[in-house]
Formats: structure tokens, C-alpha cells, sequence
């Protein structure tokens, strides 16, 4: 899911150190999204797409004009790219022997 707020008046207090500042403001749209990711070891190079599928919007004002995404973006399509990260020096063993990963 993949959420977009409307804040008419930003106060600057949204940082990544409080993920939950960026839900401020009115819910204006919920879109279904689905990721894909191809990864290259060779060259350290990651591809990321999404394909969005609006669920629900609610129309919103701002500065006389009304947008309401189920006529602006129905569907969104996203691409991303990146080098991998240096590597974990302290990894997180993955529970092989846990769902979903026993299988």
C-alpha cells in the first residue's frame, strides 16, 4: 500500500527519524503497488519498478483548485536505481529453517 497526504501548510518537523511525521495531513488517495527488483552482483547495480493501482481518492482544494487523483493518476508507474550498500560487517542470520524460507 503506498498512502498520499494533503498538508496545505507544512510546519518542516517531518525528518526520517519519525517515519509517522510523514502521515500528516488528510489522506488523499491509497494505491495498491507492486515492486519488482533485478539485482546485478557483477556490477553492484540494483533496478527497482513499481506499478501503482489506485484503490480510493478523495478530492482536496489548494489555492482554488480541486485535484482528485482517480482523475489525475489512476495508475503510477515508478523506477529506482541504486549501488548495493557496503556490506553488513555484524549480518543477520536468515532462519532458513523458518517459514517461508524452510520450503
Amino acid at each position: 500500500m503506498w498512502r498520499v497526504y494533503f498538508d496545505p501548510g507544512p510546519d518542516g518537523t517531518r525528518s526520517f527519524e519519525n517515519l509517522a511525521s510523514f502521515e500528516q495531513g488528510e489522506p488523499v488517495a491509497v494505491y495498491n503497488v507492486r515492486e519488482f527488483a533485478t539485482a546485478d552482483a557483477v556490477t553492484d547495480f540494483v533496478l527497482a519498478r513499481n506499478d501503482h493501482v489506485l484503490i480510493v481518492s478523495t478530492p482536496f482544494t489548494f489555492k482554488g483548485v480541486t485535484v482528485d487523483f482517480k482523475n489525475v493518476a489512476p495508475r503510477l508507474t515508478g523506477l529506482g536505481h541504486s549501488r548495493f550498500p557496503e556490506p553488513d560487517p555484524n549480518p543477520q542470520p536468515i532462519p532458513t529453517n523458518e517459514p517461508p524460507f524452510q520450503s
